[in-house]
């Protein structure tokens, strides 16, 4: 398995956007709007070549518990799944 991204849901998509380019070094690559009200931007980290994805939906709030999720790439999604199923 491969990390591939983090998504992180945000109340305030400006005020993110800043703080990861500013204080955290990523590079602002797109946004783009996947729905009225719902805006996805994405950063990137050359050093680690990952990338950060943040959400911003104005019909929700966001929730402390569900707020961030992280994405990787496997070769084969039926083994990965026998293999974390494996180790609960």
């Amino acid at each position: 398995m491969q990390l591939n991204s983090v998504v992180i849901r945000t109340e305030n998509m400006e005020k993110s956007i800043e703080f990861y380019e500013k204080t955290l070094g990523l590079t602002f690559e797109t946004m783009m709007s996947a729905a009225p009200g719902k805006q996805i931007a994405f950063l990137y980290d050359s050093k680690s070549n990952s990338r950060l994805e943040l959400i911003h939906n104005d019909r929700s709030k966001v929730k402390k518990e569900n707020s961030v999720s992280l994405t990787f790439i496997v070769d084969q999604i039926s083994e990965t799944e026998k293999y974390l199923r494996s180790k609960n």
